[in-house]
């Protein structure tokens, strides 16, 4: 005769489920602190260069040496750093006087000093206010178009409203991005910002008015953002649990 299987006692099989449960509950804590403790990556470190094109290479040469000793402290300290960048003030401010094919020959060459170094380069705005001249935004058009690792944008509104003059040029070269960029990918390195302060360290809206020798950094960190916010409803609590998880 066949055996019958042995079956166990019911409250062997309450132990064995708990058993299970329990196991799951400490995976389930595992996993949690695991996310809690993942620091955010760091997508960039971007210094912030007053461009003189009488002695850019110089400039680059010492913002690269601090944009790598950061990135080194940074990585050591267990972060992982994406990219490394230079931002400078509005390129109108430092291609004035020159003729469209000196300003075309200057910005392949300082494309193609990114490219050699390994940074990303952004050419600030070409209109910061209203009042700045859309020719500039014309210009930019064919920067992008003959470039391929700069970065810029035109600001469309601020604190003094809509800017609206900058807004039609920006839908033209967005227009012109699309139709004379390899699969219209030129627009990705153009950006219309509207509310964003100077020295943000995000592309390609970043840009800056100073002296220079400064940097950022942009912080990855959506996922730390949201564990800290889970732990509390009051706005300062909110603030400082999440000051302690970006460290």
């Amino acid at each position: 005769m066949p055996k019958r299987k042995r079956r166990l006692p019911s409250s062997n099989l309450r132990v064995n489920r708990g058993v299970a449960c329990l196991a799951c509950l400490f995976l389930c804590f595992c996993a949690s602190a695991g996310r809690a403790a993942e620091k955010p990556k760091v997508r960039a470190i971007t210094a912030f260069m007053h461009l003189d094109r009488g002695q850019y290479n110089t400039q680059v040469q010492e913002a690269l040496g601090m944009l790598r000793k950061a990135k080194a402290v940074y990585e050591q300290a267990g972060y992982e750093v994406q990219t490394i960048r230079i931002s400078t003030q509005p390129f109108p401010r430092y291609t004035q006087g020159s003729s469209r094919e000196e300003i075309l020959a200057f910005f392949r060459e300082y494309d193609a000093l990114a490219k050699k170094e390994g940074f990303d380069a952004a050419i600030g705005p070409a209109m910061l206010t209203d009042g700045d001249d859309p020719g500039q935004a014309e210009l930019l058009g064919e920067v992008l178009r003959n470039t391929t690792t700069l970065n810029a944008s035109m600001v469309v509104a601020g604190e003094d409203g809509v800017h609206w003059k900058a807004v039609r040029a920006a839908a033209r070269l967005m227009k012109f991005l699309s139709e004379r960029t390899p699969r219209s990918q030129g627009n990705f390195n153009f950006s219309a910002t509207a509310m964003l302060p100077e020295n943000t360290p995000f592309y390609p809206g970043s840009y800056h008015t100073g002296a220079g020798r400064q940097f950022g950094i942009a912080l990855q960190s959506a996922n730390v953002v949201a564990e800290a916010f889970s732990s509390t409803k009051e706005p300062a609590a909110a603030a400082k649990a999440l000051e302690t998880a970006l460290g």
